[in-house]
């Protein structure tokens, strides 16, 4: 009788640290995963949500949209004019000046270009230095239907 005792006692001890090793694990295992994860969502959410914006914001020209002057840049033959400028060279300039005062400001690496139907556009693309040696990072593709083809806005920004 006694030996079976000591044998059940043995065998619950045994339990009892297999299930602290388990919980240890999952223990530690989730306290290191969600920092990854968030950052890769609050990323993949810039990226989206930057393209996005840049689109959509009405230019200082006679009212246009980024999207409006975009277009107009890929498509017409006789582009809409800013301040001299045609809508592929004044896209061109507040779509690099948004860049520099938003992710510019946060240090971040990146590559803006639009292309219409798969080929450039006139304002070719937008980069960084430092995005040619980027590892890791996130990219967004928005396309916009021109009714003549598919305008592609697309940016790609290195996670750090």
């Amino acid at each position: 009788m006694r030996r079976a005792q000591v044998e059940a006692f043995g065998i619950a001890i045994a339990i009892v640290l297999i299930i602290f090793i388990v919980l240890l694990f999952i223990g530690f295992s989730a306290n290191s995963k969600p920092s990854n994860v968030k950052q890769e969502i609050s990323y993949n959410k810039l990226t989206w949500d930057f393209v996005n914006a840049v689109i959509k914001t009405t230019s200082t020209c006679e009212g246009y949209s980024i999207q409006d002057l975009l277009m107009d840049c890929a498509t017409a033959d006789e582009k809409i004019l800013c301040n001299g400028k045609d809508s592929c060279e004044y896209s061109r300039q507040e779509i690099n000046q948004t860049l520099i005062r938003s992710l510019g400001a946060r240090n971040d690496d990146y590559n803006f270009s639009v292309k219409y139907n798969g080929a450039p556009i006139g304002i070719n693309s937008i980069s960084t230095d430092g995005i040619s040696s980027c590892r890791n990072s996130n990219y967004a593709t928005v396309p916009l239907s021109t009714g003549s083809g598919t305008l592609e806005v697309s940016i790609r920004i290195c996670v750090k």
